[in-house]
Protein backbone atom coordinates (compact mmCIF):
# COMPACT_ATOMS: atom_id res chain seq x y z
CA UNK A 1 0.00 0.00 0.00
CA UNK A 2 1.19 3.45 -1.14
CA UNK A 3 1.44 5.96 1.93
CA UNK A 4 1.14 10.01 1.83
CA UNK A 5 4.75 11.19 2.01
CA UNK A 6 3.61 14.69 2.84
CA UNK A 7 1.71 13.18 5.83
CA UNK A 8 5.12 10.90 6.84
CA UNK A 9 7.60 14.19 6.47
CA UNK A 10 4.96 16.45 8.66
CA UNK A 11 5.11 13.78 10.82
CA UNK A 12 8.81 13.80 11.14
CA UNK A 13 8.50 17.52 12.21
CA UNK A 14 6.79 16.68 14.93
CA UNK A 15 9.26 13.53 16.14
CA UNK A 16 12.20 15.84 15.11
CA UNK A 17 14.44 15.88 18.62
CA UNK A 18 12.47 13.29 20.27
CA UNK A 19 15.06 10.45 21.30
CA UNK A 20 14.27 7.22 20.46
CA UNK A 21 12.45 7.22 17.53
CA UNK A 22 12.62 5.43 14.52
CA UNK A 23 10.97 4.21 11.29
CA UNK A 24 9.58 1.29 9.65
CA UNK A 25 7.17 -0.16 7.08
CA UNK A 26 4.67 -2.08 8.44
CA UNK A 27 0.86 -2.41 7.66
CA UNK A 28 1.23 -1.75 4.49
CA UNK A 29 2.43 1.68 4.61
CA UNK A 30 5.63 3.69 6.98
CA UNK A 31 5.24 3.19 11.19
CA UNK A 32 7.07 5.65 13.73
CA UNK A 33 8.71 3.87 16.74
CA UNK A 34 9.78 4.96 20.26
CA UNK A 35 12.33 2.70 21.76
CA UNK A 36 10.57 0.22 19.54
CA UNK A 37 6.97 1.03 20.16
CA UNK A 38 4.62 1.87 17.78
CA UNK A 39 3.27 5.44 17.93
CA UNK A 40 1.76 6.12 14.60
CA UNK A 41 2.10 5.62 11.20
CA UNK A 42 0.70 6.53 7.34
CA UNK A 43 -1.45 4.18 5.54
CA UNK A 44 -2.90 5.77 2.43
CA UNK A 45 -3.84 9.51 3.00
CA UNK A 46 -4.72 8.42 6.74
CA UNK A 47 -2.80 8.72 10.24
CA UNK A 48 -2.43 5.25 12.08
CA UNK A 49 -2.23 6.08 15.87
CA UNK A 50 -1.69 3.91 18.93
CA UNK A 51 -3.52 5.26 21.58
CA UNK A 52 -3.92 1.87 23.87
CA UNK A 53 -7.30 0.30 24.64
CA UNK A 54 -8.17 2.74 28.02
CA UNK A 55 -8.16 5.44 25.84
CA UNK A 56 -9.53 4.47 22.83
CA UNK A 57 -12.97 5.53 23.31
CA UNK A 58 -11.90 8.54 23.62
CA UNK A 59 -10.15 9.11 20.80
CA UNK A 60 -13.06 7.79 19.12
CA UNK A 61 -15.14 10.32 20.10
CA UNK A 62 -13.06 13.14 18.49
CA UNK A 63 -14.10 13.92 14.63
CA UNK A 64 -12.58 12.14 11.59
CA UNK A 65 -11.38 9.26 14.33
CA UNK A 66 -12.62 5.38 13.13
CA UNK A 67 -10.96 2.10 14.59
CA UNK A 68 -8.59 0.76 12.51
CA UNK A 69 -9.30 -2.55 10.88
CA UNK A 70 -7.64 -4.14 8.39
CA UNK A 71 -8.60 -7.41 8.19
CA UNK A 72 -12.28 -6.68 9.39
CA UNK A 73 -11.55 -7.19 12.27
CA UNK A 74 -10.49 -3.68 14.58
CA UNK A 75 -7.40 -3.58 16.45
CA UNK A 76 -7.91 -2.69 19.86
CA UNK A 77 -5.50 0.73 21.55
CA UNK A 78 -5.37 2.02 17.68
CA UNK A 79 -7.36 4.17 15.60
CA UNK A 80 -7.25 6.19 12.26
CA UNK A 81 -7.84 9.20 11.57
CA UNK A 82 -8.77 11.13 7.88
CA UNK A 83 -6.89 13.60 6.21
CA UNK A 84 -9.95 16.01 7.64
CA UNK A 85 -8.49 15.62 11.17
CA UNK A 86 -5.25 16.42 10.24
CA UNK A 87 -5.81 19.97 8.41
CA UNK A 88 -3.57 21.69 10.73
CA UNK A 89 0.13 21.47 11.99
CA UNK A 90 -2.06 21.73 15.65
CA UNK A 91 -4.22 19.15 14.72
CA UNK A 92 -1.87 16.61 13.63
CA UNK A 93 0.28 17.59 17.44
CA UNK A 94 -2.22 16.98 19.40
CA UNK A 95 -3.05 13.44 17.88
CA UNK A 96 0.55 12.26 18.02
CA UNK A 97 0.75 13.20 21.73
CA UNK A 98 -2.25 10.69 22.17
CA UNK A 99 0.06 8.47 21.48
CA UNK A 100 3.10 9.39 22.72
CA UNK A 101 1.61 9.86 26.05
CA UNK A 102 0.71 5.81 25.65
CA UNK A 103 3.45 4.80 24.70
CA UNK A 104 6.04 6.56 26.53
CA UNK A 105 4.86 4.25 29.29
CA UNK A 106 5.40 1.23 27.88
CA UNK A 107 9.03 -0.48 28.42
CA UNK A 108 11.15 0.09 25.95
CA UNK A 109 12.25 -3.22 23.46
CA UNK A 110 14.28 -4.18 20.69
CA UNK A 111 12.74 -2.86 17.13
CA UNK A 112 13.41 -3.96 13.31
CA UNK A 113 14.18 -0.74 12.37
CA UNK A 114 15.29 1.22 8.81
CA UNK A 115 17.44 3.51 10.41
CA UNK A 116 21.11 2.04 10.96
CA UNK A 117 22.34 0.95 14.32
CA UNK A 118 24.76 2.17 16.97
CA UNK A 119 28.11 1.50 15.51
CA UNK A 120 29.07 1.08 19.33
CA UNK A 121 27.18 -0.58 21.49
CA UNK A 122 27.06 0.29 25.20
CA UNK A 123 29.16 -0.98 28.03
CA UNK A 124 28.12 -3.52 29.86
CA UNK A 125 25.86 -2.14 32.82
CA UNK A 126 25.08 1.45 30.93
CA UNK A 127 22.48 2.87 29.70
CA UNK A 128 19.27 0.06 30.72
CA UNK A 129 16.77 0.88 28.23
CA UNK A 130 18.96 2.74 25.74
CA UNK A 131 18.17 1.67 21.90
CA UNK A 132 19.88 3.85 19.55
CA UNK A 133 21.95 6.86 20.12
CA UNK A 134 20.84 10.33 20.96
CA UNK A 135 19.86 12.69 18.56
CA UNK A 136 22.04 15.25 20.68
CA UNK A 137 21.65 17.56 23.78
CA UNK A 138 22.12 21.12 22.92
CA UNK A 139 20.50 22.57 26.29
CA UNK A 140 17.21 22.94 27.90
CA UNK A 141 15.67 25.86 26.24
CA UNK A 142 14.40 29.65 27.66
CA UNK A 143 10.68 28.27 27.03
CA UNK A 144 11.37 24.72 29.46
CA UNK A 145 11.60 27.54 32.65
CA UNK A 146 8.86 29.35 31.57
CA UNK A 147 6.50 27.16 30.53
CA UNK A 148 7.20 25.08 34.36
CA UNK A 149 6.22 28.46 36.56
CA UNK A 150 3.66 29.04 33.95
CA UNK A 151 2.48 25.38 34.92
CA UNK A 152 3.23 26.41 38.81
CA UNK A 153 0.54 29.34 38.17
CA UNK A 154 -2.21 27.49 36.42
CA UNK A 155 -1.91 23.81 37.69
CA UNK A 156 -4.86 22.24 36.38
CA UNK A 157 -5.79 19.93 33.45
CA UNK A 158 -7.47 22.69 31.23
CA UNK A 159 -4.66 24.51 31.09
CA UNK A 160 -1.88 21.86 31.15
CA UNK A 161 -4.18 20.35 27.70
CA UNK A 162 -4.19 23.60 25.93
CA UNK A 163 -0.56 23.18 26.54
CA UNK A 164 0.46 20.10 25.91
CA UNK A 165 2.45 20.82 22.80
CA UNK A 166 4.94 22.83 24.87
CA UNK A 167 5.01 20.03 27.58
CA UNK A 168 6.14 18.29 24.35
CA UNK A 169 8.95 20.33 22.59
CA UNK A 170 10.10 22.30 26.25
CA UNK A 171 9.84 19.24 28.72
CA UNK A 172 9.80 15.81 27.38
CA UNK A 173 12.13 15.92 24.25
CA UNK A 174 15.51 18.22 25.80
CA UNK A 175 14.79 15.76 29.34
CA UNK A 176 15.07 12.65 27.51
CA UNK A 177 17.90 14.11 25.26
CA UNK A 178 20.11 15.69 28.80
CA UNK A 179 19.46 11.48 29.73
CA UNK A 180 20.77 9.93 26.67
CA UNK A 181 24.10 12.63 26.00
CA UNK A 182 24.85 12.30 29.80
CA UNK A 183 24.01 8.80 30.54
CA UNK A 184 27.12 7.02 29.02
CA UNK A 185 29.65 9.91 30.49
CA UNK A 186 28.69 8.93 34.18
CA UNK A 187 30.87 5.59 34.16
CA UNK A 188 33.50 7.69 36.19
CA UNK A 189 31.09 7.92 38.89
CA UNK A 190 30.06 4.02 38.86
CA UNK A 191 30.00 1.48 35.82
CA UNK A 192 27.02 0.15 37.13
CA UNK A 193 24.33 3.04 37.00
CA UNK A 194 21.48 2.48 35.01
CA UNK A 195 19.11 4.86 33.35
CA UNK A 196 16.39 4.90 30.76
CA UNK A 197 15.72 7.52 28.45
CA UNK A 198 11.89 8.02 28.70
CA UNK A 199 9.03 8.38 31.29
CA UNK A 200 9.46 6.29 34.09
CA UNK A 201 12.70 5.42 33.59
CA UNK A 202 14.53 8.15 33.98
CA UNK A 203 11.99 11.00 33.71
CA UNK A 204 9.64 10.92 36.53
CA UNK A 205 5.97 11.17 35.27
CA UNK A 206 4.94 14.73 35.37
CA UNK A 207 1.62 13.96 37.43
CA UNK A 208 1.20 14.20 41.16
CA UNK A 209 -0.45 11.42 42.63
CA UNK A 210 -2.51 13.14 45.05
CA UNK A 211 -3.50 10.56 47.02
CA UNK A 212 -0.88 11.27 49.52
CA UNK A 213 0.54 14.62 51.03
CA UNK A 214 -0.74 17.57 51.29
CA UNK A 215 -0.34 18.70 47.65
CA UNK A 216 -3.47 18.03 45.87
CA UNK A 217 -2.68 20.04 42.50
CA UNK A 218 -2.16 17.18 39.74
CA UNK A 219 0.88 18.35 38.12
CA UNK A 220 4.43 18.82 39.34
CA UNK A 221 5.67 22.40 38.39
CA UNK A 222 9.43 20.35 37.78
CA UNK A 223 11.26 18.10 35.84
CA UNK A 224 12.89 15.24 38.29
CA UNK A 225 16.01 12.58 36.77
CA UNK A 226 17.31 10.36 38.21
CA UNK A 227 20.25 7.76 37.71
CA UNK A 228 20.26 4.72 39.68
CA UNK A 229 21.77 1.50 40.79
CA UNK A 230 20.37 -2.08 40.73
CA UNK A 231 17.62 -3.14 39.67
CA UNK A 232 14.47 -0.92 40.83
CA UNK A 233 14.91 2.74 40.35
CA UNK A 234 13.33 3.84 43.92
CA UNK A 235 14.84 6.72 45.90
CA UNK A 236 15.91 3.76 48.89
CA UNK A 237 18.58 2.98 46.16
CA UNK A 238 22.47 5.18 45.90
CA UNK A 239 21.88 7.23 42.65
CA UNK A 240 22.48 10.56 41.03
CA UNK A 241 19.53 13.40 41.02
CA UNK A 242 18.69 16.45 39.49
CA UNK A 243 15.75 18.67 40.00
CA UNK A 244 14.74 21.28 37.50
CA UNK A 245 12.37 24.17 38.84
CA UNK A 246 11.25 27.58 38.09
CA UNK A 247 14.28 29.54 39.41
CA UNK A 248 15.93 26.48 41.41
CA UNK A 249 18.25 23.61 40.26
CA UNK A 250 19.04 21.16 42.60
CA UNK A 251 21.98 18.33 41.84
CA UNK A 252 22.95 15.40 44.20
CA UNK A 253 24.28 12.19 44.97
CA UNK A 254 22.92 9.54 47.52
CA UNK A 255 20.12 7.89 49.07
CA UNK A 256 16.98 10.17 49.98
CA UNK A 257 15.57 7.25 52.40
CA UNK A 258 16.84 3.86 53.54
CA UNK A 259 14.94 1.46 53.20
CA UNK A 260 14.04 -0.78 56.20
CA UNK A 261 16.53 -4.05 55.21
CA UNK A 262 18.91 -1.10 55.10
CA UNK A 263 18.72 1.44 57.79
CA UNK A 264 20.06 -0.70 60.50
CA UNK A 265 23.80 -1.91 57.81
CA UNK A 266 23.48 1.84 57.58
CA UNK A 267 24.11 2.41 60.87
CA UNK A 268 26.56 -0.38 61.66
CA UNK A 269 28.52 1.26 59.17
CA UNK A 270 28.52 4.56 60.69
CA UNK A 271 29.72 2.62 64.00
CA UNK A 272 32.41 1.03 62.24
CA UNK A 273 35.97 1.37 63.02
CA UNK A 274 36.86 1.66 59.29
CA UNK A 275 34.06 2.33 57.35
CA UNK A 276 32.77 4.85 59.92
CA UNK A 277 36.24 7.36 59.64
CA UNK A 278 36.27 6.91 56.03
CA UNK A 279 32.28 8.29 55.46
CA UNK A 280 33.53 11.22 57.95
CA UNK A 281 36.59 11.52 55.71
CA UNK A 282 34.57 11.82 52.47
CA UNK A 283 31.46 14.06 53.81
CA UNK A 284 33.97 16.99 54.69
CA UNK A 285 35.95 16.04 51.42
CA UNK A 286 33.06 17.39 49.74
CA UNK A 287 31.51 19.91 51.50
CA UNK A 288 35.09 21.66 51.16
CA UNK A 289 35.54 21.04 47.60
CA UNK A 290 31.91 23.48 46.97
CA UNK A 291 28.51 24.61 47.94
CA UNK A 292 27.35 21.14 48.84
CA UNK A 293 24.94 20.12 51.51
CA UNK A 294 24.39 16.60 53.05
CA UNK A 295 20.98 15.59 53.84
CA UNK A 296 19.04 12.94 55.30
CA UNK A 297 19.09 14.18 59.23
CA UNK A 298 15.69 13.25 59.95
CA UNK A 299 15.66 12.91 63.44
CA UNK A 300 15.41 14.90 66.08
CA UNK A 301 17.63 12.53 68.40
CA UNK A 302 19.85 9.39 68.22
CA UNK A 303 17.63 6.03 67.64
CA UNK A 304 16.97 3.95 70.51
CA UNK A 305 19.47 1.37 71.70
CA UNK A 306 22.51 4.14 69.97
CA UNK A 307 25.29 6.09 72.48
CA UNK A 308 24.31 9.44 71.99
CA UNK A 309 27.64 10.33 72.78
CA UNK A 310 29.52 8.29 70.39
CA UNK A 311 31.86 10.41 67.98
CA UNK A 312 29.45 9.89 64.78
CA UNK A 313 25.94 10.04 66.57
CA UNK A 314 25.17 12.81 64.41
CA UNK A 315 24.73 10.49 61.26
CA UNK A 316 22.89 7.83 63.38
CA UNK A 317 20.13 10.51 62.82
CA UNK A 318 20.32 10.19 59.63
CA UNK A 319 17.01 8.23 57.88
CA UNK A 320 19.06 8.63 54.19
CA UNK A 321 22.42 9.94 53.20
CA UNK A 322 22.65 12.14 50.48
CA UNK A 323 24.92 15.27 49.17
CA UNK A 324 23.49 17.90 47.13
CA UNK A 325 24.06 21.12 45.39
CA UNK A 326 21.00 24.13 45.14
CA UNK A 327 21.55 27.02 43.54
CA UNK A 328 20.03 28.89 40.39
CA UNK A 329 19.70 27.67 37.41
CA UNK A 330 23.13 28.29 35.46
CA UNK A 331 23.99 30.18 32.51
CA UNK A 332 25.10 26.51 31.21
CA UNK A 333 21.41 25.11 30.99
CA UNK A 334 20.39 26.49 28.02
CA UNK A 335 24.09 24.77 26.04
CA UNK A 336 25.22 21.92 25.32
CA UNK A 337 28.02 22.10 27.49
CA UNK A 338 25.10 21.75 30.43
CA UNK A 339 25.92 18.47 30.37
CA UNK A 340 29.76 18.74 31.55
CA UNK A 341 28.61 21.13 34.18
CA UNK A 342 26.61 18.04 35.67
CA UNK A 343 29.14 15.85 35.56
CA UNK A 344 31.96 17.77 36.94
CA UNK A 345 29.64 18.06 40.21
CA UNK A 346 28.41 14.66 40.00
CA UNK A 347 32.16 13.88 40.36
CA UNK A 348 32.46 15.69 43.07
CA UNK A 349 30.19 13.54 44.60
CA UNK A 350 31.32 9.94 43.78
CA UNK A 351 32.60 9.80 47.01
CA UNK A 352 29.73 9.41 49.05
CA UNK A 353 28.14 7.53 45.44
CA UNK A 354 30.78 4.48 45.69
CA UNK A 355 30.54 4.48 49.76
CA UNK A 356 26.89 3.94 49.58
CA UNK A 357 26.80 1.73 46.85
CA UNK A 358 29.89 -0.65 48.21
CA UNK A 359 27.45 -0.69 51.65
CA UNK A 360 24.30 -1.75 49.53
CA UNK A 361 26.82 -4.60 47.74
CA UNK A 362 27.76 -6.01 50.90
CA UNK A 363 24.04 -6.31 52.08
CA UNK A 364 22.71 -8.12 49.00
CA UNK A 365 26.01 -10.48 49.33
CA UNK A 366 25.10 -10.75 52.90
CA UNK A 367 23.19 -14.36 53.93
CA UNK A 368 19.41 -14.16 54.82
Amino acid sequence: MAFDERLAARIRKVLAGQPGVAEIRMFGGLCFTLHGNMVCGVAGEELMLRVGPERQAQALGRPHARAMDFTGRPMKGFVTVAPAGLATARDLRRWIDLGRDFVAGLPPKTSRRTSPPEKKPAAPGIGAGRRRAAPGFIGFPPQTLRFLADLESHNHKAWFEAHRDDYQRFYVAPALAFVETLGPRLKPVSRTLNYAARINGSLFRVNRDVRFGQDKTPYKAHIDLWFWEGEQRGWDTPGLFLRLAPGRLTLGAGVHRFGKAALAPYREAVLDKRRGPRLVRILDQITAAGPYAIGGETRNNVPRGYDAGHPRAELLKHDGLFASLEQPPPPELAEAGFTDWCLAHYRALAPLHRWLLALASERSETPA
